[in-house]
């Protein structure tokens, strides 16, 4: 009779232990592979939640300081009496995350006061405006101004003042005369209106980080609104005396908390505030704007 041969158990156990450490080896793989792509993941969400909150505040750092004055006393002196913009040092306001100013150059919070043009402006005519006397000015387009929503003859609301890109100070509006499409002006420096020249409205707005989004609280009177969400920590530098580069760094996080612990930041400074809950991913993303005006 033919002799029949099998596997015996030694070695079906053998075969057994050989592959259970190659199904371990390849799990350990596969979940190492698998955190990797989390990572990643929520590395690029946090990235682009950063990338959509400094592309909300880049307008506004574009049009900042147009047709105003640079310096500390210039600035203060061009808008005297309008509070809190003649505290200011420049129309680039380093702040905390309360109402109250930081004069270091660096802190959490931003000011800006900048331009919005609004169409309308001087053709026919060049004016000298003499310092702290009141000028009368004729507009082309003055429908443009919509003189009733965003315009103010009130010297303490900010909707009473004006810039032109060709001048070095801010005008305060005393008097709107819609019938002969004038403007009566106040400025606190002697300057030239050029010709063909636009006006522009002068506004202000706040940025701060809060409850993990970006607001923006505009002195307008309009209150706050969230413009980014997803945002932990923002940390902004400024020397006006120095170079003048505004860097505005945004502290990002991933939307699922994962119950680990990120044991760094890369690009979040030493100096700003960590992030509240290490629990979920994070990544620092940053923009930086050489100003002039």
């Amino acid at each position: 009779m033919k002799k029949i041969r099998a596997f015996t158990l030694v070695e079906l156990l053998i075969a057994m232990v050989i592959t259970g450490v190659v199904m371990a080896a390849v799990m350990v793989l596969f979940f190492s592979v698998f955190k990797s792509y989390e990572l990643h993941q929520d590395v690029a969400e946090a990235k682009q939640r950063g990338q959509i909150a400094l592309a909300a505040i880049q307008p506004y750092v574009m049009n900042a300081g147009l047709g105003m004055p640079g310096s500390k006393s210039s600035f203060q002196t061009g808008f005297t009496g309008l509070t809190p913009l003649s505290t200011f040092e420049s129309f680039i306001q380093l702040a905390s995350n309360d109402i109250s100013i930081s004069n270091g150059t660096a802190a959490s919070a931003l000011w800006l006061v900048y331009s919005v043009p609004s169409s309308a402006g001087v053709n026919d005519a060049e004016y000298q405006i003499e310092a702290t006397t009141q000028t009368p000015i004729f507009v082309e387009r003055f429908d443009d101004l919509s003189a009733s929503t965003n315009l103010s003859t009130n010297k303490l609301e900010l909707k009473s003042w004006i810039s032109f890109p060709g001048t070095i100070s801010p005008f305060w509006v005393s008097t709107i005369d819609q019938p002969s499409s004038s403007l009566t002006l106040h400025s606190e420096t002697f300057q030239t209106i050029k010709m063909f020249d636009e006006i522009h409205f002068i506004r202000a707005i706040k940025l701060y980080v809060r409850n993990n989004s970006l607001y923006a609280n505009r002195l307008d009177g309009s209150g706050e609104q969230p413009i980014a969400d997803g945002i932990a920590g923002m940390w902004c530098t400024f020397d006006p005396a120095g170079d003048r580069v505004l860097t505005v760094r945004v502290l990002a996080r991933a939307s699922t908390r994962r119950g680990d612990t990120q044991s760094s930041i890369e690009g979040w400074p030493s100096e700003a505030p960590p992030p509240a809950d290490p629990e979920y991913r994070y990544a620092a993303v940053s923009r930086s704007w050489r100003i002039r005006n």
